[in-house]
């Protein structure tokens, strides 16, 4: 399953706080419209290739409590953990590619920039 960006926030956010409540995640991300479906899809079991339990393909898993209130915790998975630290490095690896490429754009430019000014000083020098 491909996820979010929000929902790649979601983990990212249980992983700091640790076991959450649901209505603190909401809370958090309160602007975001689909909060509550991204949290049902996180604790949803996923398809797998691998044969795996059920219990062992969720980005989530629900802590119940005997109330009978909709507000349940929720604590990362070690699938969520995975893939979230594979999404941060990617993050990484990424930001480090586009700083190699400004890199490589400004020294472009500068050896440019140089080679314009020597030119310019050879056609000057022949020109007097």
């Amino acid at each position: 399953m491909q996820l979010t960006s929000l929902e790649y926030q979601i983990l990212e956010f249980v992983s700091q706080k640790g076991i959450t409540r649901k209505s603190e995640i909401i809370k958090h991300f309160e602007t975001a419209s689909d909060i509550e479906i991204c949290i049902m899809r996180l604790t949803l079991p996923t398809p797998n290739i691998y044969n795996l339990p059920p219990d062992k393909t969720r980005y989530l898993d629900i802590i119940h409590e005997n109330s009978l209130s909709n507000d349940y915790k929720l604590k990362l998975t070690s699938l969520g953990s995975l893939t979230l630290n594979n999404y941060q490095y990617n993050l990484q690896i990424s930001e480090k590619n586009k700083q190699q490429e400004h890199r490589k754009h400004l020294r472009d430019s500068f050896i440019i920039a140089v080679a314009a000014s020597v030119l310019s000083a050879v056609i000057v020098k022949f020109l007097l």
